[in-house]
């Protein structure tokens, strides 16, 4: 990093500008995973999605939708997918027969534990980068205000429909 990087504050542009870079580099790979190794491929937005259910047992298509700025129709193919594959199984909510409630199956929490490793092994190398010249408070302030940034852009998003 330069000196005179760090000696000034980086405009709005430049900041949208590092944004769409690494959005860039993190979409880059369109490739499908076989994460269990028996020749099921899944996509980052289905394992990120599988991970969501995870964290969040009983949430609804809806609320996916909502996290991760997607209408709830293309959640609700994608989930449709999942099912299919036995990956996630929904519940009907016994107050409100619309509502759904999502959990995984096992097959889903083995095809979870596998993502999150490929991807903690995939990020450790620029993690480790990083870690040469930020330490570790500096990198975990600065994906905790990228997390923000991102919820209060969501919670904006969602604010301003039409």
């Amino acid at each position: 990093m330069k000196q005179q990087d760090s000696a000034r504050f980086l405009t709005n542009y430049e900041i949208s500008d590092i944004l769409q870079h690494i959005a860039t580099v993190v979409n880059s790979n369109p490739q499908k995973n076989d994460y269990l190794n028996n020749g099921e491929t899944y996509t980052a937005v289905e394992g990120h999605t599988i991970g969501f259910i995870k964290d969040h047992p009983g949430c609804t298509a809806t609320e996916i939708a909502c996290e991760w700025g997607k209408t709830t129709s293309a959640v609700s193919q994608l989930l449709k997918k999942l099912r299919h594959r036995g990956v996630v199984y929904a519940l009907r909510d016994e107050k409100d027969a619309k509502r759904y409630a999502l959990y995984l199956t096992e097959k889903g929490e083995a095809v979870d534990a596998a993502h999150r490793a490929y991807d903690s092994e995939k990020y450790q190398s620029m993690i480790d980068l990083l870690l040469e010249h930020y330490s570790r408070e500096e990198m975990d302030a600065t994906f905790r205000i990228m997390r923000d940034w991102y919820r209060l852009s969501m919670e904006d998003k969602m604010n301003h429909r039409d």
